[in-house]
């Protein structure tokens, strides 16, 4: 009987957390994260052209999604969608991570 109820309080618990992550403020919130990353690896690699234009496109991406999570049409969304974007989302930060990690130094001297 305990254990049924604990198996019951911890779906509970993460369903909650699950519809707090699928928020449409969650969204905004990840894409102005994302737009900062690029904005970073915009300034470690200014010289090349195809990376650019690449971090361009996805600063451009994460404004519409920002714009889109903000109408009542993203709320229209199945959760399962919404699970698939914020997956592809955190996906696409967790590159951006890495290649903020990898930059070379701006400098070979010590210091």
């Amino acid at each position: 009987m305990r254990h049924d109820l604990r198996r019951t309080l911890d779906a509970l618990r993460e369903r909650r957390q699950l519809e707090r992550e699928l928020t449409a403020e969650s969204f905004r919130d990840l894409a102005r994260e994302l737009r900062e990353l690029a904005g970073l690896c915009r300034a470690l690699w200014p010289r090349q052209h195809a990376f650019q234009e690449r971090i361009k496109r996805i600063m451009d991406e994460m404004e519409q999604l920002d714009r889109l999570a903000a109408t009542p049409q993203f709320r229209r969304l199945s959760s399962q969608k919404r699970l698939e974007i914020r997956k592809s989302l955190l996906h696409s930060r967790n590159q951006l991570m890495e290649t903020v990690q990898n930059a070379p130094a701006p400098t070979t001297t010590l210091q």
